[in-house]
């Protein structure tokens, strides 16, 4: 999307050290799986077609990040962690783009202790309840 782009671009013309790797291709049928999302089983199904990934330094504060798809509007989606879950202190938080259940843009931002890390994926998502 095209949001999505400004919001890389402004990421990578930081001052801050960036590493970048993208992949485009289309890949129909590509998610078929069943998760456990905050309590609820679902079904994630649909078509692939870019993947991106950007690790910054952490010279760039994850809120910087965190408020680039906030003020895209972005829909924040409520990731829960178990209590005994081994993240090691690093936080996700989810954006996506799209109408109800069917996504077009999915964007993992991982605040971890030594960078920050956006995986974005792009394409044609629909997640159904199990």
């Amino acid at each position: 999307g095209d949001e999505a782009e400004k919001i890389y671009k402004a990421l990578k013309e930081s001052q801050h050290e960036v590493f970048s790797m993208s992949l485009a291709k289309e890949m129909i049928d590509f998610f078929d799986m069943d998760i456990d999302f905050n309590g609820n089983e679902q079904v994630i199904t649909g078509d692939f077609s870019e993947g991106k990934l950007l690790i910054l330094d952490k010279g760039m504060n994850p809120s910087k990040v965190l408020g680039l798809f906030q003020k895209a509007n972005y829909k924040s989606i409520d990731l829960e962690h178990e209590e005994d879950d081994e993240t090691d202190g690093s936080e996700i938080f989810l954006y996506v783009k799209g109408k109800g259940q069917n996504i077009k843009e999915a964007h993992f931002i991982i605040d971890e202790a030594e960078k920050t890390i956006v995986f974005s994926v792009f394409g044609n998502i629909h997640i159904n309840k199990k």
